[in-house]
């Protein structure tokens, strides 16, 4: 009797002890199970976090170019109005003489490191073609200032009579000797202006194609493009 109740007493303990070492075991499981799902929940709020800035800086980019191009194509179609409206009238004077400041002039635009990082993960080709463009627009908007300011200064010193849209001034000799270069100087200013704003909405409508195509890809972003030259 007193043997059984011993052994009843060892199973006891060792029933309670089991017991307790069970209960442990699926009390750390619970905890680990619930643990496992919070750092998973983290990691997708991360990674769509993650996704969402990368989408936020890949659609500034994309605006920023669709600005840039706007702001060439404004230009080219301001100096090439020019052209085509002397042309019309017959009128075969200097180009300074007919290509007429552009006042004012868009301002400067700017890619972020982390616009330009977005792009370069994707696609490192296409981040050759967009990584300069802003400074491209820069340049060419200084030109078009440069112009401006040069052809204000020239016909301040000229003291020109202004006719309705044509100027005339007689010169000295000693004039002519200085207005001949500053005239040629202008000019060929105004043909780089002509020459740039062309080309370089070109380039920036391709880039600007390339540039639609990867968001649709990769970020569902599905825009209508309409060229404007």
């Amino acid at each position: 009797m007193k043997g059984m109740q011993e052994s009843i007493t060892a199973w006891a303990i060792i029933s309670a002890f089991g017991g307790s070492i069970i209960g442990a075991a699926i009390g750390g499981l619970i905890n680990f199970i619930l643990q496992r799902n919070s750092l998973a929940a983290a990691k997708k709020q991360r990674d769509d976090d993650r996704d969402d800035k990368r989408r936020a800086y890949a659609f500034s980019l994309y605006v920023k170019l669709i600005r840039i191009y706007s702001d060439l194509g404004i230009l080219w179609k301001a100096v090439s109005g020019s052209l085509k409206k002397a042309e019309a009238k017959g009128f075969e004077g200097s180009l300074f003489q007919i290509i007429v400041p552009i006042t004012p002039l868009p301002s400067n635009i700017q890619f972020s490191a982390e616009e330009l990082a977005i792009i370069l993960s994707i696609d490192d080709k296409l981040f050759n073609k967009i990584a300069s463009l802003d400074q491209l627009h820069t340049s060419t908007i200084s030109l078009f200032a440069l112009y401006a300011e040069k052809r204000a200064s020239l016909l301040d010193r000229l003291g020109a009579d202004m006719m309705g849209e044509v100027g005339t001034s007689v010169l000295t000799k000693e004039q002519r000797l200085w207005f001949d270069p500053q005239a040629f100087q202008l000019n060929q200013i105004a043909e780089y202006m002509i020459a740039r704003s062309r080309d370089d909405s070109e380039e920036v409508w391709t880039a600007l194609e390339l540039l639609n195509c990867l968001l649709e890809k990769h970020f569902k972003y599905k825009f209508e493009l309409k060229k404007i030259l």
